[in-house]
C-alpha cells in the first residue's frame, strides 16, 4: 500500500498558501519533536547531463501534511 508524496511546491497549491508559511510551520514541526524529517521526508536527487546540475528535490508524506492541514 503506497502513500502519497507531495513537494512543498505542491502542498503550498494544496492549501492556497505561500511557500514560506509551509517551510515555517515544518520548521516549528520538526523542531518540536512531533514528526522527526528522516521519517516523514523523502529526498530525492536529480541529474542533468546538458547543463552539469544537480538538485534535490524534498517529498513529504501525507503523515506530515495532515499535520499540517490540522496545527494545534
Amino acid at each position: 500500500m503506497g502513500t502519497v508524496l507531495l513537494t512543498v511546491n505542491e502542498i503550498e497549491r494544496l492549501f492556497g498558501c505561500f511557500m514560506q508559511t509551509i517551510n515555517n510551520n515544518l520548521r516549528t514541526i520538526f523542531k518540536s519533536n512531533i514528526y522527526r524529517e528522516t521519517d516523514v521526508c523523502y529526498s530525492h536527487k536529480y541529474y542533468s547531463l546538458f547543463r552539469e546540475m544537480e538538485w534535490e528535490v524534498a517529498f513529504y508524506n501525507l503523515e506530515i501534511i495532515i499535520a499540517l492541514a490540522y496545527p494545534n
